[in-house]
């Protein structure tokens, strides 16, 4: 699985390549996004995974969600849309892609339900275990 971070807004011609198109502002970071991959590669090697496509079950361990709709709606593409994470099977796709640095936003806790409040109290170490652990919960409930 590869994924690249970009401001191209306008995504469709990498999800009619077999890419899932992500808000990268609601993914903290790129361990967040690694850590989702990791799970759903295991996800697939143990025959556990929900949905058909690597991208698609990462993209539900990166929402902490087990339902695609869900999933997609907390991470999805949308107009206010400034910087766009594409997951791609293929690679290749991605050549053609200028990268931008990640961005590690409060907006993708609140996303996982994490009050701001709450996520500006942590130190930057805190928040990523938070991400972690929600990851790691939402494998639980399986």
């Amino acid at each position: 699985m590869r994924f690249a971070v970009c401001s191209d807004t306008d995504p469709s011609r990498f999800i009619d390549a077999g890419c899932a198109a992500l808000d990268a502002e609601c993914i903290y970071g790129r361990e967040h996004i690694e850590r989702a991959v990791e799970c759903a590669e295991r996800a697939f090697r143990q025959g556990r995974n929900v949905a058909s496509r690597m991208e698609i079950e990462t993209v539900l361990y990166a929402a902490c969600e087990r339902n695609i709709s869900r999933a997609f709606k907390k991470l999805g593409v949308r107009e206010s849309t400034r910087y766009v994470l594409l997951l791609c099977s293929d690679g290749d796709v991605l050549k053609e892609v200028e990268e931008v640095k990640f961005p590690r936003s409060l907006r993708a806790l609140e996303v996982m339900g994490i009050p701001r409040e709450r996520a500006e109290a942590l130190s930057e170490e805190e928040r990523l275990l938070l991400v972690y652990e929600k990851i790691a919960l939402s494998e639980l409930l399986r």
